[in-house]
Parts: structure tokens; C-alpha cells; sequence
């Protein structure tokens, strides 16, 4: 059905579903259905899937419309719990967020999901890092390009980190999980600064929040002096050394 936009299969018996051949497809409501997995077509529009609590596989692959942004949304991929999700695989689906994914399985799967296998490539990725160390402990597995079972979670791609993480985490998590990259951003730094002045300051700060664009402007050192109050106390102290140079 190459032409198919709309599928309804609410309340139905289906436990799989394979809208490969349906390049078109833009809305598929499973409410209250048995299904367990799906399949869609690489490149269509979809974003409306309403799935039920049943679902076994997640697997998106090429969808550059479908969004998550977290369970029981209203929009985009619209599933209101993952309790019995033990794979995912989510590839060049860009809009569609697998760091909230994972931790969304993880809520709802407290106890260790030794069955799990997880692929995720080609996608934005942007956290504290928690999920990834979540994964290993729980001893997640991966899948391969054709599906099959891997040692270890597969996650190709860089991920940006947003905390600083010991040097022990940041080597777990590359030893634990394949084809990861980790890079740590400036929110990351941003965040430690916020922690030192908090510490030293009980928690008062000289700007309601401290953003890429107020950085600079607003840095404390650990001494309490702001970056131009450093510049001017520099300059002062070392005034005789720059009358020599001048």
C-alpha cells in the first residue's frame, strides 16, 4: 500500500506490524492493541504513532519527522509506558531524542533488564552521561547493523556531557559501550562553576543564572573576585611591572 497515510489497528489482536512498503504513512493509533513490535518505512513523514503498553521492540530507523519527548506526550511518538521494551534501536531519526528514551525504559524498568539490547546510531546526543552508566550496570547488550546480539550496547556517535565526571566514569563508560565518543561541552564547566559557588557561597549567586552568553561576565573565582574585578586587581599589583616594560 504505497499510498496508505492513515492505519487504525486500536483494540486489535496484532502483536506486529510492518508498514516497510508505506513510504507515505503519517498516523498509526495501536491504543489498546497487543502489539509488541513495528516496522516502518525508511524516510516517511510519521510523526503521530500512538503504541500501547505492550510494546517488546522499538526500531526506528531513517525517520527525519519523529520526535519523543517523553511518555504519555500527545504528540509525535505517544506510548504511555516501556515497561516490557527490552530492544531499541534507533538510527538517523534526528528529531527523535534516545537520550530521553532510555532513561523513559529505565523508570519504568527498575529491575534489571538482562535481556535488553540497545543500537543507537547517527543520532544528537546530550546528557549527564547517568543513562550511559545505567546501561553497563545493568548489563545491557548491543545489536549489530543486521539486528543480531552484541556484547556490549552499541552507541555510535559522539555524546556531549553536560556534568564533569570522574576520570573512572568517563573510562567505564568507553570500555562498556561500543563506538561511544565522549566529548564535554561548556554546560559541563558551567555546571562546576555553579557547584564551587554554591559551596563557597552558600548558594548565593551574583546572576539568576549563569549562561554561555553571561560567562564571561559573571565567572567567580575561588577567591570571590569576578573576572573584571580579577582584571583590576592584576593590573594594579603588577603596576610597577609594567611601568618597567612600558
Amino acid at each position: 500500500l504505497p499510498f496508505l497515510k492513515t492505519l487504525d489497528i486500536r483494540n486489535t489482536g496484532a502483536k506486529s506490524l510492518d508498514a516497510s512498503k508505506c513510504p507515505r504513512i503519517e498516523h498509526i493509533n495501536a491504543k489498546g492493541s497487543a502489539l509488541e513490535s513495528i516496522t516502518l518505512a525508511e524516510t516517511s513523514p510519521i510523526n503521530d504513532i500512538a503504541l500501547p503498553d505492550t510494546m517488546v521492540e522499538l526500531r526506528f530507523l531513517g525517520l527525519p519527522e519523529l520526535t519523543f519527548t517523553a511518555l504519555n506526550s500527545v504528540t509525535g511518538l505517544q506510548v504511555s509506558s516501556l515497561e516490557t521494551v527490552q530492544r531499541l534501536r534507533i538510527e538517523n531519526s534526528p528529531k527523535l531524542n534516545a537520550v530521553v528514551m532510555i532513561k523513559a525504559i529505565f523508570e519504568n524498568q527498575p529491575t534489571t533488564p538482562w535481556r535488553a539490547m540497545v543500537r543507537i546510531v547517527g543520532q544528537t546526543l546530550k546528557g549527564d552521561g547517568a543513562e550511559l552508566l545505567t546501561l553497563i550496570e545493568k548489563g545491557v547488550a548491543g545489536q549489530d547493523a543486521d539486528g543480531n546480539k552484541v556484547e556490549k550496547p552499541v552507541i555510535n556517535g559522539v555524546y556531549q556531557l553536560t556534568v564533569i565526571r570522574e576520570a573512572y566514569e568517563i573510562e567505564a563508560i568507553e570500555q562498556g559501550i561500543s563506538e561511544i565518543s565522549i566529548l564535554v561541552v561548556i554546560e559541563a564547566y558551567i555546571d562546576l562553576i555553579e557547584q564551587v559557588n554554591n559551596e563557597a557561597y552558600g548558594g548565593a549567586s551574583e546572576v539568576e543564572t549563569i549562561t554561555l552568553d553571561n560567562i564571561a561576565d559573571h565567572l567567580e573565582y575561588y577567591n570571590g573576585e569576578t573576572y573584571d574585578e580579577y582584571l583590576a586587581n592584576y593590573a594594579e599589583e603588577n603596576s610597577d611591572i609594567n611601568n618597567s616594560i612600558y
